[in-house]
Order: C-alpha cells, then structure tokens, then sequence
C-alpha cells in the first residue's frame, strides 16, 4: 500500500511539474506587449487603424510610416472599413482624400495619449 501511494505521488509530482514546463515553454521571452487600440490591417500598403468613437476620428497607418488622420468619420463607415474584405480598396474608395485628411506624426495626434 505504501508503495502505491508513494508512486501516486510521484505522478502526481510528474503531472505538476509538466504543466509548469509546459507553461513556460508557450510564454512569450518578450515584455507584455500592451493594447495600443489599434487593429491590423496588413494589405499592400496599410499597417493597422484605429476609430476613436467619441470624436469620429480615424487614425490609419500605412506601410511606409506615415499615419493619417481622417475626422469626423460616420461609426458606421468607419465599421464598414473594418469588416471589409478589401480593406484598401474601401480605403481608397471611400476615406482616402476625404473627412479632413492631414498627415501626422504618430504621436503628435490628437489622441497620442488615448
């Protein structure tokens, strides 16, 4: 009896230690990455793109660096550019040139602290 309850225990500490090895081997070597808001695009051209609700802002960075504001962007467009199967081409078609467009500095926007 002694001897299967000392070779239970002996699985038991096995099965223990492989879910923490296991652990360890899935984390990331990284620091947390935090949430910039932002969603990825990644087309051709684009990189990512955020909507800010409370002022209809569009903020969307392209491939090449440049970040572009576009204000007071309907929620609903805005939805409709996130869900759509060709991102770009909804970009081009519908945001680019239009809804005050201005280039920026990532963190000069108006919602560098958002």
């Amino acid at each position: 009896m002694k001897r299967k309850l000392v070779f239970a225990s002996g699985l038991l500490f096995v099965a223990i230690a492989s879910a923490g090895l296991l652990g360890c081997a899935t984390r990331s070597e990284r620091p947390e990455e935090f949430d910039t808001g932002f969603t990825a695009i990644r087309t051709e051209t684009l990189f990512s793109a955020r909507y800010y609700e409370s002022d209809g802002t569009l903020v969307v960075v392209r491939r090449n660096g440049d970040v572009f504001e576009y204000r007071e962007v309907p929620a609903a467009l805005a939805e409709q550019f996130f869900r759509a199967e060709d991102r770009e081409g909804f970009y081009r078609d519908h945001l680019q040139g239009r809804f005050g467009e201005s280039k920026a500095d990532l963190s000069e926007t108006s919602h560098a602290q958002d």
